[in-house]
C-alpha cells in the first residue's frame, strides 16, 4: 500500500514551475538513481539564489525527493581517497536539498512529512561530519552556517504551527541536533559573534523536556565536556564588577544557565537520582558564578521582568545544585559567596514578584533551614553576619508568606548557633566514643577499635568479649562491609556536632517521646514502636510510628541483621532485626537534610539502653489498657508519671549509623 503524502511535496506540483525551473527538477528526479555531475552543478547554481524564497518554496518537493534516506551512501562507499562520482553526487544533492529547505517557507502541514527524512539526513551529517565535509569539499565555515540555518528553520517552522512546535520541541531528535549546533557554536575564538545562533539553540533546549542522555549525543563529547562549555558561558556572561549601567548585559549567562536547569530539571534519570550536570559543574566553581549573577541582578534599580525571571532561574539552579550529595558544601560556599544579601535583595520590593517570593521561600524553609544541623554552614553564617541580615529582611514589608519563611529561618539559625557556642565551649563533647555493647560515652582515648572490622568501639575487653559473645562474632564481616560502604563528606568535627545535636533534641523532646510509646502500648502491647526526629523542618518534627508496615514507609533494609540472643550480662536482651537494636530501649530514629534515597549518612539511629525504665512505661501503659491506672486519668497525670519513671539515673543512649 502506497503512503500518502501532503499534497505540495508531491512531483506533480513541478508541472506548474516556470519551463528553466521545470526541466532542472524533471532532470533531478527523474529516476531514483544516483544524479549525474552535471545535474548537480545546475543544481548548485539555482541554490546560489535561495535567499529568494520562492525558488526554494517551488523545489520543496524536489528537496523531499532527494532526501529519500533510501538514498544515504554506506561508509564504505566513500571511506576513501576517492569516492566513486555517485556517492559524491548524491551527498551534494542532499547537502542542496537541506539548505534549500532551510531558506524555504513551506506550509507548516507538510513538515510532519518532511521531518523524518530532514532528521535522518541532518543526523547523518554530524555523525560522519568530517568525512563528508573532505568529500563534498566544505569547510568549517560552511558546517557552521549549515547549523545556523538548521536551528533557524527548526525555530520557524515550530513557531508557525502548535502541532509542529510539538513534534520539534519535544522529539529527542532535535534535541540530538540541538545538542550538535551547541558545540559548533561554542567557538572560544569568536564566543560573543555566535550568540544570536546560541540563543536559537536555547530556545530549542529550553521549551520542552529535554533529555541529558540526547544532548550529550549531539554534542559529542562527555559530561564534563558539556559542563566546561555551559561554564565558559556563564563566566563570559557575568561582569566581575559593578555594573556601569542600570541593565547589564547578561544574555550570554543566560543561556548557559538555562540550558543547564532545562538539562537538570528534564533528566530522564530516576526522580531521586543526583543530578549529573550539577555534580559536574559543582568543581568548576560554578556556585560562585550564579551567586555573582545574583548579586549583580540585586543591584539593578529598576528592574524588569525578564530580570525576575532570570533571578528564579538563578534559585532554581543553586537549589539543584544543593540536592546534590555534597549540598551541604555546596551550600557553605554560596553562603561564602553572598548568598543571603543575594536572597535579601531578591526579598525586596523593588524585585518582589509572586515567582520571586516562592523561589526565595523555598530557599529558605527547604533548604537553608534544615542544612543549619551542619556545623560547617553554620560557621560560614557567622562569617557572613547571617543574624543581622535575618534581622533586616524580618524587619522589611514582605509578603506574608515571605515573611513566615524568613522568621522560620531566623528561628532555627538562632537556636542552632547557640547550640553550636555551647559545642565550642566544651572540648569534651568532641571528642567523645560510644560503646559497642553497654553504650557508655566517654572520651575516645578509652575506647578501642574491633581489630577485625575497624568499625565498632569497646570501653573494655570485658565489654568487647560479652558483645563477641552475644552478637559480633556473626557480623564482623557484615560491619567491614557496611564501613566501607559510607563515603560521607561529613567532617569529624561536622559529624560530632550531628551527635551533640541529636542528644540535645532527645534530651528536650525525651517525655515527648516517652509519652507518644507509652500511648502507642497501650493500642498495642506487642508493638514495635519507634520515634522519627525529623530535621528536615523547624521545630525539628517528631513522629511516631509502630510496626514493620510503618518502618518500611520511612527505611530501607541494609542488609544487616542480627542473631538472636539471650540476656548479655546486663539485663538486656536482643532482637532480631536490621539495626541490631536493643529489645529493652527506647527507639528513636533521625532523619537530616539529604535524606532521600542515594544520599550519604541520612539516617542516625539513636537508641536509648534505659534497661527498666522500658519496662516500668510499658506497665504503665498495660494499666492504663485494662482500665486499674485508675479512672479519668488526663494527658497531665499521665505525663507526670512518665516524667518521673524517665527521671531515674543511669539512663544512656547510643548513636548508630545507617547508609540507605
Amino acid at each position: 500500500m502506497a503512503t500518502t503524502i501532503h499534497p505540495h511535496l508531491r512531483l506533480s506540483n513541478l508541472d506548474k514551475l516556470p519551463i528553466m525551473k521545470r526541466r532542472l527538477a524533471k532532470s533531478i528526479t527523474a529516476s531514483a538513481g544516483p544524479l549525474t555531475q552535471q545535474t548537480v552543478s545546475e543544481f548548485a547554481t539555482v541554490m546560489k539564489n535561495r535567499q529568494s524564497t520562492t525558488i526554494c518554496n517551488d523545489f520543496v518537493p524536489v528537496f523531499y525527493f532527494l532526501l529519500d534516506t533510501a538514498r544515504i551512501p554506506q561508509i564504505p562507499a566513500f571511506d576513501s581517497d576517492s569516492p566513486n562520482d555517485d556517492v559524491v553526487c548524491s551527498l551534494r544533492g542532499a547537502f542542496l536539498s537541506l539548505i534549500g529547505l532551510f531558506s524555504s517557507r513551506p506550509s507548516h502541514k507538510v513538515f510532519p512529512d518532511l521531518w523524518p527524512r530532514f532528521y535522518v539526513w541532518c543526523y547523518y551529517f554530524f555523525q560522519h561530519e568530517e568525512l563528508i565535509s573532505s568529500t563534498i569539499g566544505l569547510g568549517a565555515p560552511q558546517m557552521k552556517q549549515f547549523y545556523l540555518e538548521m536551528m533557524q528553520f527548526l525555530r520557524y517552522i515550530s513557531s508557525n504551527s502548535p502541532s509542529n512546535h510539538d513534534l520539534i520541541i519535544f522529539d529527542r531528535k532535535s534535541h540530538i541536533l540541538a545538542g550538535r549546533a551547541y558545540r559548533c557554536f561554542s567557538d572560544e575564538a569568536d564566543f560573543f559573534g555566535q550568540q544570536h545562533a546560541l540563543l536559537m539553540v536555547r530556545d530549542i533546549l529550553t521549551m520542552g523536556k529535554v533529555r541529558l542522555s540526547d544532548v550529550l549525543e549531539g554534542f559529542g563529547g562527555d559530561i564534563s565536556d558539556l559542563a566546561r562549555l555551559i561554564m565558559r558561558h556563564c563566566e563570559l556572561g557575568v561582569p566581575w564588577t559593578a555594573p556601569s549601567t542600570d541593565k547589564p548585559d547578561l544574555a550570554t549567562f543566560v543561556i548557559g544557565l538555562n540550558i543547564l536547569v532545562r538539562l537538570d530539571e528534564s533528566s530522564d534519570d530516576e526522580k531521586d537520582a543526583p543530578r549529573p550536570m550539577c555534580a559536574a559543574l559543582i568543581p568548576l566553581g560554578f556556585v560562585k558564578i550564579v551567586m555573582k549573577a545574583g548579586l549583580v541582578l540585586g543591584k539593578i534599580l529598576s528592574p524588569i521582568p525578564e530580570h525576575s525571571i532570570l533571578m528564579c532561574t538563578c534559585l532554581t539552579s543553586l537549589q539543584n545544585l544543593l540536592e546534590t550529595d555534597t549540598g551541604n558544601g555546596v551550600l557553605q560556599s554560596a553562603v561564602h559567596f553572598g548568598l543571603l544579601n543575594f536572597l535579601l535583595a531578591a526579598s525586596s520590593k523593588k524585585h518582589s514578584s509572586a515567582v520571586v517570593d516562592i523561589c526565595v521561600g523555598s530557599l529558605l524553609v527547604d533548604v537553608l533551614t534544615p542544612f543549619t544541623v551542619y556545623y560547617h554552614v553554620l560557621e560560614e553564617m557567622h562569617k557572613a553576619s547571617a543574624l543581622d541580615i535575618v534581622s533586616l529582611a524580618e524587619r522589611m514589608p514582605l509578603s506574608s508568606k515571605l515573611a513566615r519563611a524568613w522568621r522560620t529561618f531566623g528561628s532555627a539559625l538562632r537556636a542552632r548557633l547557640e547550640l553550636r557556642d555551647s559545642f565550642n565551649a566544651d572540648p569534651s563533647i568532641q571528642s567523645r566514643n560510644i560503646c559497642g555493647n553497654c553504650g557508655v560515652i566517654l572520651p575516645k582515648l578509652n575506647f578501642k577499635r574491633c581489630s577485625d572490622c575497624r568499625w565498632i568501639t569497646y570501653c573494655s575487653t570485658e565489654c568487647q568479649a560479652l558483645d563477641w559473645d552475644a552478637r559480633h562474632r556473626v557480623s564482623c564481616a557484615e560491619e567491614n562491609i557496611y564501613r566501607l560502604k559510607i563515603r560521607t563528606t561529613y567532617t569529624r568535627k561536622e559529624y560530632s556536632f550531628l551527635r551533640f545535636l541529636i542528644h540535645h533534641s532527645y534530651t528536650t523532646s525525651k517525655s515527648d517521646i516517652a509519652l507518644a510509646h507509652v500511648l502507642r502500648w497501650e493500642e498495642d502491647p506487642d508493638a514495635w514502636v519507634c520515634t522519627i526526629l525529623d530535621y528536615a523542618s523547624f521545630p525539628v518534627r517528631m513522629e511516631t510510628i509502630g510496626g514493620p508496615e510503618d518502618m518500611g514507609r520511612h527505611m530501607v533494609h541494609t542488609g544487616k541483621r542480627d542473631t538472636e540472643a539471650e540476656a548479655d550480662g546486663k539485663g538486656m536482651g536482643r532482637e532480631e532485626g536490621m539495626f541490631g537494636v536493643v529489645e529493652k530501649s527506647t527507639k528513636v530514629m533521625v532523619r537530616m537534610p539529604l535524606a532521600e534515597a542515594g544520599r550519604t549518612v541520612p539516617w542516625l539511629f539513636l537508641v536509648a539502653r534505659e534497661s527498666g525504665v522500658v519496662r516500668e512505661l510499658r506497665e504503665i501503659a498495660a494499666r492504663r489498657r485494662t482500665g486499674s491506672g485508675g479512672d479519668g486519668e488526663g494527658e497531665g497525670e499521665l505525663r507526670e508519671e512518665v516524667e518521673r519513671v524517665i527521671g531515674k539515673e543511669g539512663v544512656t543512649t547510643v548513636i548508630k549509623t545507617v547508609v540507605l
